[in-house]
């Protein structure tokens, strides 16, 4: 009995270790069988591969993004780890989702956003892309630079991913500054470009 108890709390220990290294590197929690409260929730979008493996982005109250991770449905068991993948202060509050990816095992994910004004946008907000991989590292992506503004406040943001996407193009849709229905797409061999619709 003794022995028993000696391995449960060596093995709480090494708990203890592994999960504070993990809150150093990068702040993760696994949701099994409990609650993840939506409280304060602005904005949520998914992504899934055939496998059932499921990705879900949404922003906190606090501003910050995250990302669930896992397989399968709660309903059926799932489980999922949830990161933090963009810290707090740097979305607009209540921002728009959008996310694609055109591999099966998530290693090439882009998640749209938009952040407060910028250099780029005076009193507007600004198109923002995150370049990922599922448990791995955020990166800002391309269209960061090209200082893309939205309408301040503005809730339409969507992302099409066709088959041919590498000829056809990734397409980001959203409310121009000005107000109109805007497209920015991205070409393997011409960048990206947008226009008004």
């Amino acid at each position: 009995m003794l022995h028993q108890a000696i391995l449960l709390l060596s093995a709480l220990a090494l708990l203890q270790v592994d999960a504070s290294n993990l809150m150093a590197a990068a702040p993760k929690r696994v949701v099994m069988n409990e609650p993840l409260y939506m409280d304060g929730v602005s904005s949520i979008t998914a992504i899934q591969a055939p496998s059932g493996a499921t990705m879900v982005y949404y922003q906190a109250a606090d501003t910050s993004i995250h990302e669930l991770s896992g397989t399968g449905s709660p309903v059926t068991g799932g489980q999922y780890t949830d990161s933090l993948i963009l810290a707090a202060g740097q979305a607009r509050n209540n921002t728009p989702l959008a996310a694609a990816t055109w591999t099966t095992d998530f290693s090439e994910i882009r998640l749209y956003y938009t952040s407060n004004s910028d250099g780029y946008c005076s009193g507007a907000t600004h198109l923002r892309e995150l370049v990922g991989s599922s448990g791995g590292s955020w990166s800002t992506g391309g269209l960061d630079a090209l200082g893309y503004c939205t309408a301040p406040s503005s809730q339409p943001l969507y992302v099409t991913l066709p088959g041919d996407w590498k000829s056809d193009g990734l397409r980001v849709g959203f409310s121009c500054e000005s107000g109109p229905l805007c497209e920015a797409l991205w070409q393997d061999s011409k960048g990206w470009a947008w226009a008004e619709y």
